[in-house]
């Protein structure tokens, strides 16, 4: 505080005391007097030239307080990056592992196939050789037993030319009537296929079972001009056919 500053104050106490001043008066101008002093004290310092020193340091303080807090930040950021880097990694990776295994399954499954596809072809074509062989013998073993039949017949028993034609020609059977009979009369619900025609009669033939034996039926005329002589059974990996029904049913 000045001198002048304080010989104000005094002059305002010796009002005060000589009773010119009431004392809430005295108290209000002391107040005021000190307000606006301080005011002007702060506008005196705030136009006074701060030293170049002290605002360098301020300057230094703050930017050593920015890098105290991006340092940790710059840490953090960086260890994100190698985080996600390496995560990035295990996710490509473990695709690339899914997609081998799926193509090995894929090639698995490939092979697998083929190699079924091989064995049925195989197992089909031997089953073909088999019912093949196994006609062409039933066949011959027909063919010889109706040369047999036919031979005792026309030297024991003597024949009229003209029964016979009119017989055998209102008693042919042909394949499509045996098929007729055979799909009629049978039980086992096979789906019958035409194989051939021998000398005793018409041959069918059912799917190849996985063991090589099938289904066969014998549709046989009976010669008496109305009824035909069914034969199935089952031919077996031996080519030997077991019949398991024989009836006669009429054919037209």
């Amino acid at each position: 505080m000045t001198d002048e500053q304080f010989q104000q104050l005094k002059r305002y106490k010796e009002l005060l005391d000589v009773g010119v001043l009431a004392p809430n008066e005295y108290k209000r101008l002391k107040d005021r007097f000190l307000q606006v002093e301080m005011i002007a004290l702060d506008v005196e310092q705030s136009q006074k030239p701060q030293p170049i020193t002290e605002t360098r340091n301020k300057s230094q303080a703050r930017q050593k307080r920015s890098w105290k807090w991006l340092k940790p930040i710059l840490y953090v950021l960086l260890l994100l990056i190698i985080l996600s880097g390496g995560y990035a990694y295990l996710q490509w990776h473990h695709q690339n592992s899914q997609k081998i295994i799926q193509k090995n399954e894929q090639n698995a499954i490939v092979q697998s196939d083929l190699s079924s596809t091989k064995q049925q072809t195989k197992q089909s074509s031997s089953s073909s050789e088999k019912n093949t062989r196994t006609n062409s013998e039933s066949s011959e073993k027909a063919a010889n037993s109706t040369n047999l039949t036919s031979t005792v017949d026309a030297s024991s028993v003597p024949v009229d030319d003209t029964d016979t034609a009119s017989t055998s020609t209102s008693t042919a059977v042909d394949a499509s009537s045996a098929e007729s009979a055979l799909t009629q009369n049978d039980s086992t619900g096979v789906a019958w296929t035409y194989q051939n025609a021998t000398a005793n009669g018409f041959v069918f033939v059912g799917p190849t079972n996985e063991d090589g034996s099938y289904a066969k039926a014998l549709v046989t005329d009976r010669s008496d001009g109305q009824n035909v002589e069914i034969r199935t059974g089952t031919v077996d990996t031996d080519s030997s056919w077991s019949v398991n029904d024989d009836v006669t049913v009429p054919w037209q």
